[in-house]
């Protein structure tokens, strides 16, 4: 072999090192940016995980708020944005919108939470609608036409026939009579499904009158039915005496599931273990322990729902 050709077979040996040496470093420089992708990609993700949690969170935050506050609309005006506040690593903030002119007390009044939960690479924003009732002062009858002055109104037979009875009342002229009851668990509900609230502890009372010669307790049930699910929370009363009128009360509840409104809330009124006709007048439903002092109430409404606002 000449001098020249040793030459040439060198050059094509560094050449070929040389490609090889540029193919190891492009691939390893491809190798090192799919890992940084990679890493992007599951940081974007957990912080996305991460922040959906938050956002959730911060609404259950800024609804506890609401129900603690003095005067909500005032301290929450409708509209405006919350400080940013920090939760774990995520900043995050709220805002409520509703009709400023219907916050009154004793009004229901819809409003939408919106909690906006933001990290360094991923924002969500959720959103749920409320009812928020205030309840001031005197505690008002939550029912109307609550001694069938007007009619039978929202209130209906259960295995019984009920009627506005003007023979017998304890107050004014009317009362609800029911007879010709199947059962001792039949006799008359009421439709209260616009009075009550979730997660709230209500005071009922009524004046009842059984039917001469006749001793039982009186039922009272407080059923929600939320799709497929009735709920209900019932109390009994003492021994009512056939022949005169008897005041009865005790408490129900509301905690109906998945914080949705329920299709229908009812108010019944039965007996333990007769079937005697009985007489209900001047029926009160109210919140328990309210007395004169102001009382925030917040319920998820019917329109529920928690949704991503990409």
């Amino acid at each position: 072999m000449n001098q020249e050709s040793g030459r040439s077979a060198r050059g094509g040996i560094y050449v070929s090192v040389l490609g090889v040496t540029t193919m190891v470093t492009v691939i390893g420089l491809s190798g090192l940016a799919l890992a940084q992708v990679r890493r992007d990609t599951t940081d974007s993700t957990l912080d996305g995980i991460n922040t959906r949690f938050d956002g959730q969170s911060a609404l259950a935050i800024a609804l506890s708020r609401v129900s603690e506050a003095s005067s909500w609309s005032t301290e929450f005006p409708s509209g405006s944005w919350r400080n940013v506040e920090t939760l774990g690593g995520t900043r995050w903030s709220f805002m409520l919108e509703y009709d400023q002119g219907t916050a009154d007390a004793g009004q229901p009044v819809r409003t939408t939470f919106t909690a906006l939960a933001a990290r360094e690479r991923g924002a969500r924003a959720y959103s749920i609608d409320a009812d928020v009732l205030r309840v001031v002062g005197a505690n008002p009858n939550l029912l109307t036409n609550p001694g069938f002055e007007s009619g039978l109104g929202d209130w209906w037979a259960w295995m019984s026939t009920v009627d506005a009875d003007s023979s017998e009342a304890n107050s004014g002229t009317t009362s609800l009579r029911s007879y010709s009851r199947w059962f001792a668990l039949g006799g008359t509900q009421g439709d209260v499904t616009s009075a009550v609230v979730n997660d709230t502890v209500y005071e009922v009372s009524a004046w009842v009158l059984l039917d001469s010669g006749s001793t039982d307790q009186f039922r009272v049930r407080l059923n929600a039915k939320v799709g497929a699910v009735t709920t209900e929370t019932l109390f009994d009363s003492t021994d009512v005496v056939g022949g005169k009128w008897t005041e009865i009360s005790g408490t129900v509840s509301t905690g109906w599931q998945n914080l949705q409104k329920p299709n229908l809330v009812t108010l019944s009124f039965e007996t333990n273990s007769t079937t005697a006709d009985f007489w209900v007048d001047d029926i009160t439903l109210r919140v328990a322990g309210a007395g004169t002092s102001s009382t925030l109430v917040t319920a998820i409404g019917e329109t529920f729902r928690q949704r991503a606002l990409d």
